[in-house]
């Protein structure tokens, strides 16, 4: 296989070399390159000598292989001098679509290859290079088609190649990074974005899905635990926004470093709601909320207008956006950032469901809710793994502090913007609580089962399709023997039943006409069909016929 490996590797590096030197440095971003036509007949040309098909080693192996060995090459080509990036950005480019060609079009079976690539470059690569040159290029919105073919159109799962070579990029990348620095903050929140989208939702919500990801927690970690808080970076800032953007700090810090020290923190608080030492947390949501109200005021709520409905392009575009899974992460880095955030509507409002939700996760953390709901589903699924909780909520008078808060951004939005005051009320009845239940379930709903049963009509069973046997009327004793004999004897005769029985002529004559009148006012008003005309010329038929035998025809 080392034959094969070397042999392969050179013509493959020697295209890509090629190749390389032609490509614009400003169209790299927008290219994908495994749908170039040069390309793929220089990939063709290499490869075609080799039959896939008699292959006695793992062709997986081999492909990992060959483009291992051609990075290694590509790097070597420069000499052990410094790499210019826009060529070495080229020639990984051109590699990691080599790969994707390869496996997806050119052959069959090679799916945890392009991955493998991928984990190839990102850490033999230098780490400046993948965070401020490749990463920008990969992350970007002309680059979605090429992720979607590596993560399989995000359908990983993590036990298994290639969703394990994707945990094995993030476990070995991310602590690499450094907190400090802002452009290794947005590579780390984009890689683990395109991380945690890639894997399928089965994979990702179910309990027996044991992979983890490094927890990237580096970036103002220690000021977490020494509770000594960034100061921003702007040199002249509005004292509103700048005061918005410390307690904003403080609250994520709180929830996202030390969630279990926060729980613990809120339980051992022994002050009353009118103590001169208030809890962090609540204070600031208090005095950012406020910061939100007065803003708003000062602003008109938005008018929703009539629901526009989609076009045909519209609705492809909407469809391809989700298909994509396509996140924008907006990363607070500093205050200048996080007051045009304030300042903008939309955005304010992101601020505040933030921080609703983080206070009603916390609220519902309580015993009182999960033993019911832990006892529900032990009744009814009697193997299923119960939960570990770090802390549980159980101080009285913080969770009225809480409900403060959750009251006050409920009355302001319920009178200031009713529509974002329905999107919470939602919120409030789909809690963390309910998903957390669910996933406890297996993610099972109770009518799943029955629906699954009758999805198959083919292959469905009486006792499928009903829960009892069906109620059988009881046979009928006829009077007279027999239905026939029943049915004759039971007809009325005499002149008098006949005579009731027969419509009035004038009437009936009416009846006529006012149909005839509307099917005329039907063909008038332009709706013209063959249905409307022989009904036409069969009233008017009736019509003439009936006034004739009454005598109408002969009246002046």
């Amino acid at each position: 296989m080392d034959a094969l490996v070397e042999q392969y590797a050179s013509g493959l590096e020697e295209a890509i070399l090629a190749f390389a030197g032609r490509l614009d440095p400003n169209e790299m971003a927008e290219s994908l390159y495994y749908e170039n036509s040069d390309l793929t007949a220089a990939l063709d040309a290499v490869f075609s000598t080799l039959d896939i098909d008699t292959l006695t080693v793992d062709k997986i192996l081999l492909f990992n292989g060959i483009f291992t060995k051609s990075l290694l090459q590509v790097e070597e080509s420069e000499g052990g001098g410094p790499k210019e990036p826009a060529l070495f950005l080229a020639q990984t480019l051109l590699l990691l679509d080599s790969s994707i060609y390869l496996s997806f079009v050119k052959y069959s079976g090679l799916n945890p290859v392009p991955m493998q690539t991928l984990n190839s470059i990102m850490l033999l690569s230098p780490t400046d290079f993948v965070v401020d040159t490749f990463g920008p290029v990969f992350f970007s919105h002309g680059s979605v088609d090429r992720r979607l073919k590596l993560t399989l159109h995000n359908t990983l799962v993590g036990k298994a190649k290639p969703g394990s070579t994707l945990l094995q990029i993030g476990n070995v990348l991310l602590p690499r990074l450094l907190g400090q620095l802002e452009s290794h903050d947005i590579f780390a929140a984009q890689l683990m974005v395109f991380i945690t989208n890639a894997f399928d939702i089965n994979d990702k919500l179910l309990l027996t899905s044991d992979w983890k990801l490094n927890d990237f927690n580096k970036t103002y970690l220690e000021f977490s635990k020494s509770r000594k808080w960034p100061s921003n970076a702007n040199r002249n800032p509005a004292r509103r926004t700048n005061d918005a953007f410390q307690e904003y700090m403080v609250l994520a810090l709180y929830f996202t470093t030390d969630f279990k020290r926060l729980v613990e923190e809120l339980n051992a608080h022994r002050g009353g709601r009118y103590s001169k030492t208030g809890l962090p947390l609540i204070d600031n949501c208090k005095k950012l909320v406020k910061t939100i109200k007065e803003m708003d005021a000062q602003e008109p709520a938005p008018k929703l207008g009539s629901m526009h409905e989609l076009t045909a392009e519209e609705h492809s575009q909407l469809v391809d956006s989700f298909a994509a899974k396509e996140y924008e992460c907006d990363w607070l880095l500093n205050a200048d950032e996080f007051g045009v955030q304030l300042r903008q509507p939309s955005r304010r409002w992101a601020v505040i469901f933030q921080i609703y939700v983080m206070v009603s996760f916390i609220y519902d953390l309580t015993d009182a809710k999960w033993t019911k709901v832990l006892g529900d589903i032990n009744a009814k699924y009697k193997k299923f793994r119960k939960p570990e909780f770090d802390a549980m909520l159980a101080n009285d008078s913080v969770k009225s502090q809480l409900v403060e808060v959750l009251t006050e951004i409920e009355r302001h939005y319920a009178s200031y913007f009713p529509a974002f005051h329905r999107i919470l009320k939602h919120v409030v009845d789909n809690t963390e609580i309910r998903w957390r239940a669910l996933k406890l379930k297996q993610f099972n709903h109770e009518n799943l089962a029955d629906l699954e049963a009758l999805s198959n009509n083919k292959k469905r069973k009486l006792d499928e399709h009903l829960d009892k046997e069906p109620e059988i009327k009881a046979p009928y004793t006829y009077k007279l023997g027999t239905a026939k004999l029943s049915q004759i004897w039971s007809v009325k005769t005499g002149l008098t039943e006949i005579e009731r029985k027969l419509a009035d002529p004038q009437e009936l004559l009416e009846n006529y006409k006012d149909e005839l009148y509307f099917v005329e006012g039907s063909l008038q008003s332009g709706e013209k069909s063959e249905e409307l005309l022989e009904k036409q010329e069969l009233l008017t038929w009736k019509k003439q016929r009936l006034e004739r035998g009454l005598g109408g025809w002969l009246s002046l």
